[in-house]
C-alpha cells in the first residue's frame, strides 16, 4: 500500500508533521530569507536585470490613437467568427500576417474534468494562433505576451480586436525594446 492510503502510516505521518510543525516553519522561513538575500549576490543574478529604459516617463503616450481601428478589427473578427461557426483561424492568420507578425498555429485537444472529475469529462479541441513581433533594437531576450481567449459568445471580440490593433501599433514603433507575442 502507498504511504497515504494506509491509515496507520497516514496517522504516523500526520503526527510527525504536527510535532515538527514549528521547526519546519522556522527552517522554511530562514531558507526563504537566505535565498532572498542571495539574489543580491552576483553569481546568482548574472542573467537578471531591470530595464529602466522601458519605464521612462518619456516613453508614455497619453492617448491610444488607434482605438477606432481596434473596434473595427473587433467587428470584423465577430463577423468572421459568426461566418466560420467558431474561431476563424485562417482569417486570424491573415490578419496577423498583414500586420507584420510571424504567425504560427498550434492544434490541441484536452480532456477537461467538468463539473465532477469522477462522473463526467469533456474533450476540448481547438487551435491556438499566435504571432510574434521581433524587437528591432534589442537582443531579443525579453518579450511581452498578450493573450485573449476566443469564447463561443461575443464576450472577447473586443479583446482580440485590441490585440490586433496593439500589434499594428507596436509594428510602427522603432523604440520598442521587447518582442511582442500575441496569442488567441
Amino acid at each position: 500500500m502507498g504511504l497515504l492510503s494506509d491509515p496507520n502510516r497516514r496517522r504516523a505521518l500526520t503526527s510527525l508533521l504536527t510535532r515538527l510543525n514549528t521547526p519546519l516553519c522556522v527552517l522554511c522561513y530562514v531558507a526563504g530569507v537566505a535565498w532572498f538575500m542571495g539574489l543580491a549576490f552576483a553569481p546568482f543574478s548574472l542573467r537578471c536585470y531591470m530595464s529602466e529604459n522601458a519605464m521612462g516617463s518619456t516613453m508614455v503616450e497619453e492617448r491610444f490613437s488607434t482605438g477606432e481601428r481596434a473596434l473595427g478589427a473587433a467587428r470584423e473578427f465577430a463577423a468572421q467568427k459568426k461566418k466560420a461557426g467558431g474561431m476563424p483561424v485562417q482569417w486570424l492568420v491573415q490578419a496577423m500576417q498583414s500586420r507584420g507578425l510571424e504567425v504560427y498555429t498550434q492544434s490541441f485537444s484536452r480532456m477537461l474534468p467538468f463539473p465532477d472529475e469522477s462522473k463526467e469529462r469533456y474533450m476540448v479541441h481547438g487551435t491556438n494562433v499566435y504571432g510574434i513581433l521581433r524587437a528591432p533594437r534589442a537582443p531579443r531576450t525579453e518579450s511581452l505576451v498578450l493573450s485573449a481567449p476566443c469564447s463561443p459568445d461575443g464576450a472577447n471580440n473586443q479583446a482580440v480586436g485590441l490585440l490586433l490593433a496593439l500589434a499594428q501599433y507596436f509594428k510602427g514603433e522603432r523604440e520598442t525594446s521587447v518582442c511582442l507575442c500575441v496569442c488567441v
